[in-house]
């Protein structure tokens, strides 16, 4: 009987070492037999007797070694460990399941992440299991050919061969940018992605060369990132931030109780999250409200609670996150939209043209001073920076902006004026009793 064609087996499963290392399966086409028999593909023909199939070329292992040379021992070898404990035919895929092949995936981590090794109670408090275990698990590592070496001492240390691990081919330029960038992702408040940022940040680390790492920290101490107006973390906030993440990713419903500056209590809200902006020491979720019935922002460490639900919703095609925010000053768009013009001084001119405060800033020269005019939502961020130049910045229109600056400036004045009479009375008031 024919075997039938590639894609008509149902059983026929997907090879990881093309998955892992990128080498493609070039034995013809194979039927699979029983599963308790038949590998996941030809390119297991060496690795155990039990797997070999009767179909696969016979050329084909030497092939696969030969297009292994310049991929690296350590692709292949988590492979085999991948199939060994996923393939239901292995004695070793028999035994485990769940929890015990990530636990193995996991050992396998951290071995190759620390460069010096790492003694057995150091990797049973990272895995969190009994010294024992640690024990039967390096010694299933050693029977799937994983190579594994021990330093004997007062203390074992185990650690896996230098040539199984990869360095990262980046120059000191290329990962001392990265290191900034970490940094600056820390400082402006972008928690939902900082602890992927750091697992990526402690794998660079693990496969750096010792002497570009000693000099990387060197840079790395004469570098530092303000955190002026960083919101604050916590567990809790780390749920919220991965349930947010969660929803947006799956496009899911989430149900947020919400607390604004001021607010006695938390208000629940259910949400379909469409976009996030990281702004004023924080991150934003911008999406629709289905009380409110329209698209509301959402500052998340003001999140006391969020449950992703199972329902789905279907995002709307023409929504753009970039041209939502452009009327905005920065985040909130709750006010009306204005055209404002005002008077510059000399002084601040260089400042204002050195920096793109607003995508609809213009500048423009008259005389020593300059004319400043914006299209932008009245809001109190955009009436906070308005007010922060002082005297040196005059609203010209709209004359209600205008009149409301001033009125904040008289009632500012006001009250230094009386601070500074009540502390006169009292100043006169110690002198008269002496």
């Amino acid at each position: 009987m024919a075997a039938p064609p590639w894609g008509a087996c149902p059983r026929r499963r997907p090879c990881p070492f093309y998955r892992l290392c990128g080498l493609a399966c070039r034995a013809g086409p194979i039927h699979a037999p029983p599963r308790s028999e038949a590998p996941p593909c030809s390119h297991l023909s060496k690795l155990s007797p039990a797997w070999r199939h009767p179909s696969a070329s016979p050329g084909h292992a030497s092939r696969r070694d030969k297009g292994a040379a310049g991929v690296g021992r350590g692709a292949h070898e988590l492979a085999r460990l991948d199939l060994q404990l996923t393939h239901p035919g292995s004695r070793l895929g028999s035994a485990m399941r769940g929890r015990q092949a990530e636990r193995l995936l996991r050992l396998l981590f951290l071995l190759s992440s620390w460069r010096t090794g790492a003694t057995v109670p150091e990797l049973a408090a990272e895995l969190g299991v009994s010294r024992r275990t640690v024990y039967r698990d390096l010694e299933i590592l050693q029977q799937v050919g994983l190579p594994l070496e021990t330093r004997r001492g007062a203390v074992s240390v185990w650690r896996l061969d230098a040539s199984w691990r990869r360095s990262v081919p980046l120059s000191l330029a290329e990962l001392s940018s990265l290191q900034v960038a970490a940094k600056a992702a820390r400082a402006v408040g972008a928690d939902p992605w900082l602890p992927a940022l750091d697992r990526a940040m402690r794998k660079l680390g693990a496969a750096t060369p010792g002497r570009l790492l000693l000099k990387l920290e060197e840079q790395a101490a004469r570098i530092s990132v303000s955190e002026r107006g960083r919101g604050r973390g916590g567990q809790r906030r780390a749920k919220v931030d991965a349930a947010v993440l969660e929803a947006l990713e799956d496009c899911r419903a989430i149900t947020l109780q919400y607390q604004p500056p001021g607010a006695p209590a938390p208000r629940r809200h259910t949400v379909h999250p469409y976009h996030l902006r990281v702004a004023q020491g924080g991150v934003y979720l911008l999406g629709y409200d289905t009380r409110r019935r329209r698209v509301c922002t959402f500052r998340l460490d003001r999140i006391r609670m969020a449950v992703v639900a199972s329902a789905r919703f279907e995002p709307p095609a023409d929504f753009d996150g970039a041209r939502f925010f452009a009327e905005a000053f920065d985040v909130y768009r709750s006010g009306p939209l204005i055209d404002v013009e005002a008077e510059v001084a000399p002084r601040i001119v260089p400042f204002l043209q050195a920096r793109r405060w607003h995508p609809s800033q213009r500048l423009r020269r008259t005389g020593e001073g300059a004319r400043l005019s914006l299209r932008v939502r009245d809001t109190p961020e955009l009436r906070a920076w308005l007010k922060a130049f002082g005297s040196d910045l005059l609203v010209l229109r709209p004359e209600a902006l205008g009149r409301a600056l001033r009125a904040d400036a008289e009632r500012m004045l006001l009250r230094y004026a009386l601070r500074r009479a009540e502390k006169r009375g009292a100043t006169e008031g110690s002198t008269g009793r002496r």
